[in-house]
């Protein structure tokens, strides 16, 4: 047997049957009674906005909450079998809502009778709409969209705090922040506060500084902050009159992978020699930052020779700009570094040799070594003590228990030794730099009493002898003698 298709139910606020009415929840004091509008281009059905309107509330002094426009919730949930109110079928495109119990998910309930649907009047279907839900649903709702735009507004500050963090990593070494004198015009005619300075131009702007003697300005220009006696213009005047700048030329530039943003390579000559150097330059948004423009000297070879360099004392660490500078030492006995009278510190060998090098006696000073050395041997020859400071000592006792007797002793510096005085080739001890040694050691003949059983003789000894030691000379002294060691 056919059951009869039951109608479709109709809104209504009766209870289903064998349900007792719900006493509901007491509305918020102040709470105005929800309007209820229908959406633009829908028709309600006849009674249904009079039937869904709740009893009016009491006003009150208290505010009502900011736009709350649902009824007050049931105490009780609605049953599987209720209908919510509904003013037309959704569209198909919209997705079913399953946040209503449906029948198969709660126990089947016996519908009370419904009254005959009151026919519909035809409306036109409208633009689909989001959903709107009501009561305890809106207020979610309304609470998921607060939290959706808080977290939005959380996402985009932790974004531009990493924009920023990336920015901040990328910035340059803080040694080679721009100078507030790039925006003066330089001695090359170019206003570094404008990108249309080519990194190339920057770097000619910097030599051509140099070139006309400008340490001053080039200082600036090569972002170096502290000022060093070679830097001044007095040192860079003397640096171009010894071997002057010419021939400048740069290439194009190509992006750096390791320091800076940009490396120039400059070709330039000083005096003969010619000279190849990289400059590093930082892109700033409205200028350059010229990098690479000085070189660290190191003088520690030249300890105590009293080195100058452009005229300026230089006994401990300090920075040049990579040209030739005229250097000279005031010790009469030692040899100036570099190449005829010039300190190219373009030259990477040249910064080795001033701090690692070996320095060297100047004629002047290996004659005088070699006389020095002479005469202080000659005098140890004359000694007949067992002991000379020179060395080639004799023992107390001999093998054979002859003893030796203090002051009867002769040497006589044998003929090869005395040869190799005379070519003596000192070199540093580099303890300082200035102090000379020479590696012989000088022989001699030797006779001497002796005593044995109680009787006196004179002796020979048939072996080659003691040996001196070695000579060194400190000629950064103010008087000069012969130390042996």
């Amino acid at each position: 047997m056919n059951e009869p298709e039951a109608a479709e139910p109709q809104p209504t606020s009766e209870p289903p049957r064998g349900l007792a009415p719900s006493a509901g929840l007491t509305p918020a004091p102040g709470l105005r009674p929800p309007e209820l509008r229908l959406p633009e281009g829908f028709t309600a059905l006849p009674g249904l906005l009079d039937e869904l309107a709740p009893a009016a509330t009491p006003e009150t002094t208290t505010p009502p909450p900011p736009e709350l426009t649902a009824p007050p919730l049931a105490a009780t949930p609605p049953p599987a079998g209720d209908l919510q109110p509904a003013v037309t079928a959704p569209p198909e495109s919209v997705e079913p809502d399953f946040s209503a119990p449906t029948a198969s998910m709660a126990p089947p309930l016996t519908p009370a009778p419904l009254p005959a649907p009151a026919p519909r009047p035809t409306v036109p279907r409208p633009t689909p709409k989001p959903d709107v839900q009501t009561g305890e649903k809106s207020r979610s709702g309304a609470l998921g969209w607060v939290g959706f735009a808080v977290v939005a507004v959380i996402i985009g500050i932790v974004g531009f705090s990493f924009l920023s963090a990336d920015d901040a990593s990328t910035a340059p070494d803080p040694d080679f922040t721009t100078s507030d004198d790039f925006s003066e015009s330089t001695s090359g005619d170019l206003d570094l506060s404008t990108k249309e300075t080519t990194a190339s131009e920057v770097v000619e702007s910097f030599l051509y500084a140099l070139s006309e003697g400008e340490g001053d300005t080039a200082r600036k220009l090569g972002n170096i902050s502290d000022a060093s006696p070679l830097m001044t213009d007095e040192a860079v005047t003397r640096a171009i009159e010894a071997a002057p700048i010419t021939h400048i030329s740069t290439d194009e530039g190509r992006p750096s992978e390791d320091f800076g943003d940009v490396i120039v390579t400059a070709t330039y000559d000083v005096g003969d020699e010619t000279v190849t150097h990289d400059y590093y330059l930082w892109d700033y948004s409205d200028e350059w930052a010229l990098g690479n423009t000085a070189v660290s000297v190191y003088p520690d070879g030249y300890e105590g020779a009293g080195l100058r360099i452009a005229g300026a004392t230089v006994d401990s660490s300090t920075d040049a700009f990579p040209i030739a500078y005229p250097v000279t030492v005031d010790s009469k006995w030692m040899l100036a570094p570099g190449t005829d009278g010039l300190l190219n510190f373009g030259d990477d060998a040249t910064i080795t040799e001033l701090a690692g090098g070996e320095p060297q006696l100047s004629e002047a000073g290996v004659t005088e070594f070699r006389r020095l050395v002479s005469e202080s041997l000659d005098s140890c020859l004359a000694m007949t003590s067992l002991s000379t400071p020179c060395g080639m000592d004799l023992p107390a006792e001999f093998s054979d228990g002859s003893q030796s007797i203090d002051g009867t002793v002769k040497r006589t510096l044998r003929s090869d030794s005395r040869t190799d005085l005379g070519s003596l080739n000192p070199t540093t001890t580099y303890d300082p730099p200035s102090r000379m040694t020479a590696f012989n050691f000088f022989y001699a003949d030797v006779e001497l009493d002796v005593e044995l059983n109680g009787e006196k003789r004179r002796s020979e000894l048939t072996s080659s002898g003691p040996s001196s030691l070695r000579p060194e000379v400190d000629f950064s002294a103010e008087e000069l003698r012969v130390d042996w060691k």
